[in-house]
């Protein structure tokens, strides 16, 4: 899916319209890039029910890889929900390679960020399979009852928290 000549960028969005607007995207973007909401599994639970739900892990956003010009902004910016593509004078401005880097390791072709399975032995966490498995050190804390862990992302130059889902396997002493 990636290759060196393609690029991500940033496109604002309503939030709550990701889906309808990323529809729009694909028609207006025809072959030059790919619109794709970023989401993680999770387990939630309603009424004492679990059951797996997908959240957007950057509400607001849907990131476009492709190659975009400055005419691609023009048009973008013209689809109802959109509010803005991170550009400059020039046209849209890529996100930094070493953010994308990790971001593209965790998610799959649909940009899906799935389960990682883990181990707790005498209070550490070791993430045996997933998408975190080579990021230990990305994850802050465990939430065990929840089944989800805490993690350092880099989006935009800015760090932020969140949620991704874990299946704990076994809790070792």
């Amino acid at each position: 899916m990636y290759n060196n000549d393609s690029r991500w960028y940033a496109v604002f969005v309503q939030t709550g319209k990701e889906e309808t607007i990323k529809n729009k995207l694909q028609t207006c973007l025809e072959n030059k890039a790919k619109p794709v909401i970023i989401k993680r599994k999770l387990k939630e639970r309603k009424k004492g029910i679990w059951t797996e739900v997908q959240r957007n892990l950057y509400p607001g956003y849907i990131l476009a890889y492709g190659k975009l010009n400055k005419y691609d902004n023009i048009d973008i910016n013209k689809i109802p929900g959109t509010i803005k593509v991170l550009s400059d004078k020039d046209g849209p401005i890529p996100i930094d390679e070493e953010e994308m880097q990790i971001i593209e390791k965790l998610i799959d072709m649909d940009g899906i960020i799935g389960y990682s399975n883990v181990i707790i032995k005498n209070s550490k966490v070791i993430i045996t399979d997933g998408p975190l498995k080579n990021y230990q050190g990305l994850v802050k804390s465990i939430n065990k009852r929840k089944g989800r862990a805490k993690v350092k992302v880099q989006f935009l130059g800015e760090e932020r928290l969140v949620d991704f889902g874990i299946n704990i396997l076994d809790k070792v002493e």
